[in-house]
């Protein structure tokens, strides 16, 4: 069920108001946080998630753990939530508690002899190129020749912190240097669910009080630029989703427009001299549109 939010909010105060243009009904924000989360499961529901494979072909298992390159999104909440490198690293964008599980599907092409092969998640701590298994996500197979059950599947996961911009990447390795052993990439893949984070959730965000600003219509629940604003040009951050509202406090000399959305009929925007003007900014599923309120 969809919810109109082309509302009026106050944002200064936790439990700010919200009036729903179409049922006239008022809640309070911190009941709308509750009940209108994103993927409809409440304060803790699941909001950002993607599932990834490989591409076609494989790629060889080495000795030393080597990046599984999963790099190609099948299910995803948002293209600004997960960014996916050829060479299988990704990068979360929102800091949360999520839970990670993989499968890679390994094949031994040449060689007499069983072949162990393990697996794991691993991640960058939030910076830097140097990489640590994440606790709990190992997993291991072994093949019993190239010519007889060569194949093997491995299966892993863990729950896990992490932090906004933290990489993570599905890494495996062959226990000796005998055989062949390749990854089938089409058959493996990658699920990541927020358990703790929410697209329904609003945001308080603070910004400088001039500048250019994108504004992230990502959040179902409002996006609240809390600093009042007195310039800088206003544009459509990229990614919107259906149901991105925003909500900014200005104080323009001149009526602000808004670069990739369309004005829509609102109260007249006041130039009398430093007057508060709210801007309400939303994405409606085809296209982004703003209008101003008068306090």
């Amino acid at each position: 069920m969809a919810t109109n939010f082309n509302t009026v909010v106050t944002s200064e105060a936790t439990n700010s108001q919200i009036t729903s243009e179409g049922n006239k009904s008022l809640i309070t924000r911190g009941y709308a946080e509750e009940f209108y989360s994103g993927g409809g499961g409440g304060s803790t529901g699941v909001a950002y998630f993607l599932q990834a494979t490989g591409g076609s072909g494989t790629q060889v298992i080495t000795n030393s753990a080597t990046s599984i390159e999963i790099d190609t999104a099948d299910f995803i909440s948002n293209p600004s939530h997960f960014t996916l490198a050829s060479n299988g690293q990704i990068t979360i964008a929102n800091a949360g508690t999520y839970f990670i599980g993989y499968t890679v599907d390994a094949d031994q092409t040449s060689g007499g002899a069983r072949q162990m092969t393990v697996t794991r998640l691993e991640t960058n701590g939030g910076s830097g190129s140097t990489f640590t298994e994440i606790d709990g996500s190992r997993g291991s197979a072994y093949s019993r020749n190239a010519g007889d059950e060569s194949e093997a599947i491995h299966r892993g996961g863990s729950i896990v912190t992490l932090s906004a911009g933290e990489i993570i990447r599905v890494t495996a390795n062959k226990s000796t240097s005998d055989e062949t052993i390749t990854a089938l990439l089409d058959k493996c893949s990658i699920q990541i669910m927020s358990i703790t984070a929410s697209v329904g959730l609003s945001s308080e965000t603070n910004t400088s009080s001039s500048g250019a600003l994108a504004i992230d219509l990502t959040n179902i629940g409002g996006t609240y630029y809390t600093s009042q604003r007195s310039s800088g040009s206003l544009s459509i951050a990229s990614n919107p989703i259906a149901g991105g509202f925003a909500h900014l406090r200005l104080t323009y000399g001149s009526e602000p427009s808004v670069t990739g959305a369309t004005k829509m009929a609102g109260a007249t925007y006041d130039t009398s001299g430093g007057a508060e003007m709210k801007m309400v900014v939303y994405n409606d599923g085809s296209a982004s549109y703003y209008y101003f309120l008068e306090i």
